[in-house]
């Protein structure tokens, strides 16, 4: 179905769209309850209204996205946070406080930093460290475990904090309304010679299997994002991509994404087959049995860039 009206692709800026699924609030409510997240209904409501809410894919750049005005707001995010929330042990962690490390950065700036688990790792190694974050009690972690944090956005953080060798968004982008203007920002916040680095999760990899995840949904995700996307955020920026990574998929994963699949179709009334789910299964456990996870195929959870600006 193609529709003409003010919606604009996030990255392109194009009209021209496509509605891909549309879910309303009442159907979101249920699919977080699949998840674990049980009364959520009013709160819903008051993020996204009472209208569906579509997924578009661009026409003419291929990226698949919601109206900017379904992000989530604070409070949305305090409704989610729990210990599992923030997950401290990614790969994405490792791969950015590895090149800060090598390349001799110091000041290192982690938008949306949770409770801090990537700054730990930058301090670590003899970093100065800051972050940014609307999540209060993440916000009060963080600052426990000795990191400067502002309450807020990259906006919020002050012009006599400097300017940063290294500045991390790790699963940020994927929830904001202008994904170009959050990384035009970070470009001139760098220091001369200094990198951006962004990972969100990868629409090409295994989080393609559950489609109904809430979780790719607003008010949590207004954005899906596959390589082709990130290369051209960064020339919309004036940056180039100068490293690619990815998780590698393991069965583990297969398996969670494909019962959560079945499970959120269910949830939806619709079409949701057991016996698919029970053949995945089967395809995850031998992927395992016969050295698949060791294989760091490009298609788990997340993938991540680095950039650095197109002239310097």
């Amino acid at each position: 179905m193609m529709r003409r009206d003010p919606y604009h692709c996030l990255l392109c800026g194009s009209h021209e769209s496509s509605v891909v699924a549309e879910l309303t609030s009442a159907a979101l409510a249920r699919l977080w309850s699949v998840c674990g997240r049980e009364g959520l209904e009013s709160l819903l409501e008051r993020e996204l209204g009472s209208e569906a809410v579509a997924l578009r894919a661009c026409q003419s750049c291929g990226f698949r996205a919601f109206p900017p005005d379904t992000a989530g707001s604070g409070a949305f995010y305090e409704a989610l946070e729990d210990p599992t929330y923030y997950n401290g042990d990614k790969e994405e962690f490792r791969v950015a406080a590895r090149v800060a490390s090598e390349r001799g950065f110091r000041r290192i700036l982690d938008v949306g930093c949770g409770r801090g688990a990537f700054l730990d790792l930058a301090k670590a190694n003899g970093c100065e460290t800051f972050g940014t974050e609307l999540n209060r009690p993440a916000v009060e972690a963080a600052r426990a475990r000795g990191h400067e944090i502002v309450v807020g956005y990259l906006d919020d953080v002050p012009v006599a904090s400097g300017k940063f060798d290294f500045i991390a968004l790790f699963q940020v982008i994927e929830h904001v309304p202008a994904p170009i203007s959050v990384i035009s920002k970070a470009r001139d916040m760098l220091e001369k010679g200094g990198r951006i680095f962004v990972a969100v999760p990868n629409e090409c990899g295994v989080p393609g299997l559950a489609n109904f995840s809430p979780y790719q949904w607003p008010p949590h995700h207004i954005s899906r994002w596959r390589r082709s996307d990130l290369i051209r955020l960064g020339v919309a920026c004036g940056m180039e991509m100068e490293l690619y990574g990815a998780d590698g998929l393991t069965g583990a994963e297969i398996r969670h994404y494909a019962s959560l699949d079945f499970e959120t179709r269910a949830a939806l009334g619709l079409s949701a087959s057991s016996a698919r789910l029970t053949a995945i299964k089967i395809l995850a456990k031998a992927f395992r049995a016969l050295g698949g996870d060791r294989l760091h195929l490009k298609r788990g959870h997340s993938h991540w860039a680095m950039f650095r600006k197109a002239r310097e």
